[in-house]
Order: structure tokens, then C-alpha cells, then sequence
């Protein structure tokens, strides 16, 4: 039953994203308005939300008592948090690489308890890819943070 709650709240929210990105200019796929990518992702959320339903449907099974949750699972919760606050607060003063470098640091080491030349690869790999990926390809400005990039 919780299955089916959570894919249903999705769902909604989902096509909450599809209404409000088709306020937005859509253009074509050969040149993209503003709404066309945040309409195509929204789409594709609402269509996996909408399998997710279907799925939950199908599987459901009287609901149980849910676990208790422990106590590492609430201090990963937690730190999850942090690090997503502390990210939007130093994103502006660092940039988008370091902040984002720095984020997946703490979420490869306290959240997947990855070893440390994991967790910096890892780290580094995700914020240079995701630097070429935003910026580069897409054109997206991004805080460039006191270095420049």
C-alpha cells in the first residue's frame, strides 16, 4: 500500500510539472523553448510514475506494520539533508563544480560509505561530467564560484 502512495504522489506531481512546463514556450526539437525540456522530463516522470501505479496495483498485498526505521538509516536521512542545505548555501560562493564536487564527496563517503579514492573519483567524475554536461552542451549558466569555471 505504501508502494502505491508514494506512485501516486508522484504521479501527481508529475503532471503538476507537465501543466506548468506547457505554460512555457515549447519551440521544437530542433531549437527547444524554455519548456521543452523540462516538459519532455516531466512527461517521462509522469509515464514511469504511471507504471509504478500500475505495478503497485497489480502487487498489493494487504498492507504490514511498517519497519522501524534504524538508527544509522536516520542519521544517513539527516546527513542527506545537510548536505543538500549546505549545498545550496555554499553553490553561489564556490561554484557549481566545487559545490557539487563537494556534495558527492560526503554522499559517496557518509551516505554509501565508499572508500575514500572511490568516493573522490567518483566525486570528481560526477562533477566534471555533470560541468560538461550543463554547461558545455546544454548552454546552462551555472555559478562559476571565485576560479572561474
Amino acid at each position: 500500500m505504501r508502494e502505491l502512495a508514494a506512485a501516486v504522489v508522484l504521479l501527481v506531481a508529475a503532471l503538476a510539472g507537465v501543466v506548468e512546463a506547457s505554460r512555457l514556450p515549447l519551440g521544437r526539437i530542433v531549437a527547444p523553448g524554455p519548456g521543452f525540456f523540462p516538459f519532455a522530463l516531466a512527461l517521462g516522470l509522469a509515464a514511469t510514475a504511471a507504471m509504478l501505479v500500475m505495478r503497485a496495483l497489480r502487487h498489493a498485498q494487504p498492507s504490514r506494520p511498517a519497519a522501524p526505521v534504524s538508527a544509522g538509516g536516520r542519521a544517513r536521512l539527516l546527513t542527506v539533508v545537510v548536505a543538500l542545505f549546505g549545498y545550496t548555501a555554499v553553490l553561489g560562493g564556490l561554484g557549481f563544480v566545487v559545490a557539487t564536487f563537494l556534495l558527492m564527496v560526503v554522499l559517496f563517503r557518509a551516505v554509501e560509505s565508499h572508500r575514500w579514492a572511490v568516493a573522490l573519483a567518483a566525486a570528481a567524475s560526477a562533477a566534471v561530467l555533470s560541468h560538461l554536461l550543463f554547461k558545455v552542451w546544454l548552454g546552462v549558466r551555472l555559478p562559476p564560484g571565485p576560479w572561474g569555471f
